[in-house]
């Protein structure tokens, strides 16, 4: 995330938020903004890791979220799309699918632990 963006165009901008283990980076595809916070974002690419930002500190993620993709996928890059959310007034939780998966992941926004996660009939990611 970059925030060095001229202030007249009242732009953010978002580079290598995506960068795999490798030096890789992956485009970011998702944007989330908390509910409550003006400083904290979400974002996802093809590269299975849902990432928390904080722009008062962008050196690196506040947070990653990788438990919603099969083990075999982590890492790898995906073909398919998914957006995470906030969810509730507090942003409390977020959700998130994940490709290869018949699952729904809810995650602890403060703490990254796994909440719940539910089982759908076929694959959620689109």
């Amino acid at each position: 995330v970059d925030t060095r963006c001229s202030g007249a165009t009242g732009c953010t901008k978002i580079e290598d938020a995506h960068k795999t283990r490798s030096g890789t980076v992956v485009e970011s595809h998702s944007v989330e903004w908390h509910p409550c916070s003006k400083d904290l974002l979400l974002t996802a690419g093809f590269d299975s890791v849902v990432r928390l930002w904080d722009l008062r500190h962008l050196g690196a993620p506040l947070r990653c979220f990788d438990d919603h993709v099969p083990k075999a996928l982590a890492g790898a890059a995906l073909k398919h799309i998914h957006r995470p959310r906030f969810l509730g007034a507090d942003g409390a939780r977020i959700v998130t699918s994940g490709q290869g998966c018949t699952r729904l992941t809810l995650y602890d926004s403060a703490t990254g632990a796994v909440v719940s996660r539910g089982e759908l009939p076929e694959e959620c990611a689109a």
